[in-house]
């Protein structure tokens, strides 16, 4: 099938304009077109056409309709349908009337009311609970993981409930195994776990992790961990210093995010639930789905876009204007730099604990070979897209392989990961151009 356009079809769906695009796939503003004059607003997602007949990224495609249709939930955005079409693959997801986290933060001026942050993280922990819980045709686990929780893929609808939508970098564990292939950096770097960095098993509270940041950063209006570019970032994540806490929040919630921060996978929240529930009783009664609602209401972002997925607009009326507008093209940049600046950041933390934990008397000698969990690959590539929503909050994605650069050993050693009582605060990092995401291939 030749290029896709507006107007053309896809089995039953008429695709309206482009209203986001990323490396592996673009959504369109579409309709279901019945019979009787019945229609129905949805988002389709359709795979980039230069990466349909590589088979990998088919299955990355096929994978994410499967698991996030196993997955139902209020809290989730729902999966409606997987079709082929003249050897073009979509995924029909459904119509979210509202906005994304991101944009609610853009149009407040960065932060939203503590309590109503929390309320809005409170639905999308519940989403990802049941996302986690998700289980095969036999009823088995199956160990899913999101791995790319960030504030644009959090919608809110005009009801004041919020989903967790993308599936489209999740694993599921229990039947892959939870390591990510070494040197393969999988989600958005601001929202990157430890164990991600390091290229360990993942799990739950990778998820717990990343969603927390989520909350600090929509509480306080900044970002704990984020630095001047995805290198210094992943440094500051790898580091074993604890997170501060946001300041001008009470105790009570403090609480939550340091146990949901923690830079030890082990101190964590050991599940989805149980930070939910915490969430739950810090909240009480300050905050409600209509104050949500309101907030969503009073926000005035135009309909047409909501993050990733959302679309707004009624069943009965042609989507708005604004969700017509074509998307902007994506744009290619170089990572090598980053890459190979990564590799070295996190050397340097591994090397600087190390002299800083060992004896006065060793400190004339040569260190030990230091090994950590980057690149073996050498192919690099990116893609990156903006956000054509009425805020400035851009979601971009990018592919990326990392190869080391000479001299750096880069064989995955989790026990070189150095320790909050052993480790100073890490040298700063170099300030090569960066991307906010890193999205690579299985």
């Amino acid at each position: 099938m030749g290029k896709l356009a507006p107007g053309q079809r896809l089995g039953r769906y008429e695709l309206g304009s482009p209203i986001g695009r990323g490396g592996m796939a673009v959504v369109w503003a579409a309709r279901l077109r019945g019979s009787h004059g019945f229609t129905k607003s949805v988002a389709v997602k359709t795979m980039v056409p230069a990466l349909s007949a590589d088979p990998r990224f088919e299955k990355m495609f096929l994978d994410e309709a499967k698991l996030a249709s196993r997955i139902k939930h209020p809290n989730v955005c729902e999966v409606i349908d997987l079709g082929e079409e003249r050897g073009v693959l979509y995924l029909v997801m459904e119509w979210i009337d509202g906005a994304s986290l991101a944009e609610l933060r853009a149009a407040n001026g960065g932060k939203v009311p503590t309590y109503v942050a929390m309320r809005i993280v409170l639905d999308a922990a519940r989403g990802l609970a049941a996302a986690h819980a998700a289980k095969d045709d036999e009823r088995k686990p199956l160990g899913l993981v999101h791995r790319d929780v960030s504030p644009e893929n959090i919608l809110v609808e005009r009801s004041g409930v919020a989903k967790i939508a993308d599936f489209g970098v999740a694993k599921a564990t229990e039947h892959e195994g939870g390591g990510t292939n070494a040197g393969f950096v999988k989600g958005k770097v601001r929202y990157m776990a430890p164990e991600q960095v390091y290229c360990e098993p993942v799990g739950p509270r990778t998820d717990v992790f990343a969603l927390g940041l989520v909350l600090y950063e929509a509480m306080s209006g900044s970002h704990p961990l984020a630095a001047a570019t995805d290198v210094a970032t992943l440094a500051r994540i790898a580091a074993p210093e604890p997170v501060p806490d946001p300041a001008d929040v009470p105790p009570e919630v403090a609480s939550v995010l340091r146990k949901a921060l923690a830079k030890d996978v082990e101190e964590r929240f050991a599940t989805m639930d149980d930070f939910a529930r915490a969430l739950a009783d810090a909240i009480g009664d300050r905050a409600t789905t209509a104050d949500v609602a309101t907030l969503v209401r009073e926000s005035r972002i135009a309909s047409g876009r909501a993050g990733a997925f959302g679309v707004a607009g009624d069943d009965d009326e042609d989507p708005p204007s604004s969700a017509l507008t074509p998307a902007t093209p994506k744009r290619r940049v170089s990572v090598a730099v980053t890459g190979a600046l990564a590799v070295i950041a996190i050397a340097a933390i591994v090397v600087w604990s190390t002299t800083r934990s060992a004896p006065p008397a060793a400190a004339t000698q040569a260190p030990a070979a230091t090994t950590i969990p980057i690149a073996t690959s050498t192919s690099t590539s990116t893609s990156t897209s903006t956000s054509t929503s009425t805020s400035s909050a851009a979601s971009t994605s990018t592919s990326l392989s990392i190869s080391p650069p000479p001299r750096v050993s880069a064989r995955v050693d989790p026990s070189a990961r150095p320790s909050a009582s052993s480790a100073s605060p890490p040298p700063s990092a170099p300030r090569p151009a960066s991307s906010d995401v890193l999205r690579t291939r299985e």
